[in-house]
């Protein structure tokens, strides 16, 4: 029999922590998270407090089309067993609970010399940076189709500029791009900050370990996102974070 995973709780906090919850369609809202046990079965206690983010889980209730969520540098992708809606003492809070799905673990090898390592930091400089890769053979792997830029570019179009609103959103954005794409395993640090058009990013990752060296497989990147630059998807308004987008 497997280990059971003790859970990882996360209390009520003065000032709530975040989820951001995809659906299949790539749809995404997020939400106060008031409380969560991430183990062998995911619960969460969210607050939604807007017609939008109350219609949002009604319709992923009635559909049970959850992909998953992102909880601070957390990625979990999971198949919704029951969401509900409760009232007490006239505070509305809704109740997630969930299975935990496992990713679909990526092809990677070396050509040319290029190791895995060495790919992954590439999409990690896309996704965070819209640097572009110089490989040729550049690859992806993970469980999204091929980026041609930083969806973080599409993020502050669809938040209309607005900087609060952006340094919100972009880690939790961000945070399920680097996994879902297998550039890293375990984010150690992840800091947006952005001013006016420009974003100031500082990141460390861990990839899978596959050396005995585990410096080997962790990657830094530091540098500006200039938000100004034009998504290559600019005429949609709004972003898709699920396997179903087409770049």
């Amino acid at each position: 029999m497997a280990p059971v995973r003790p859970p990882k709780i996360l209390p009520t906090a003065p000032r709530s922590p975040l989820a951001l919850l995809v659906n299949q369609r790539g749809e995404w809202a997020v939400f106060p998270l008031l409380k969560a046990s991430l183990g062998t079965s995911l619960d969460l206690t969210l607050k939604a407090s807007t017609a939008e983010q109350r219609a949002y889980l009604n319709q992923l209730r009635q559909r049970a089309d959850l992909q998953g969520f992102v909880i601070g540098t957390d990625t979990q992708l999971a198949r919704l067993n029951e969401l509900k809606m409760q009232v007490d003492n006239g505070v509305e809070s809704w109740h997630l609970s969930a299975q935990p799905t496992d990713r679909q673990p990526p092809t990677e090898i070396t050509y040319n010399g290029t190791t895995p390592v060495m790919q992954a930091k590439s999409r990690v400089q896309l996704l965070l940076l819209n640097t572009p890769p110089t490989d040729s053979l550049f690859g992806w792997g993970g469980n999204l189709p091929a980026q041609s830029d930083s969806p973080l570019l599409t993020l502050f179009q669809q938040v209309g500029g607005n900087v609060t609103e952006f340094n919100r959103l972009a880690p939790l954005v961000a945070t399920w791009f680097l996994h879902l794409t297998a550039a890293v395993e375990q984010i150690l640090m992840l800091k947006i900050t952005a001013r006016g058009k420009q974003a100031r990013i500082e990141f460390r990752g861990r990839r899978k370990r596959i050396y005995d060296n585990k410096a080997a497989n962790e990657i830094s990147v530091s540098g500006t996102l200039n938000l100004a630059a034009t998504a290559a998807d600019s005429g949609n308004d709004r972003l898709l974070l699920g396997p179903l987008r087409r770049w």
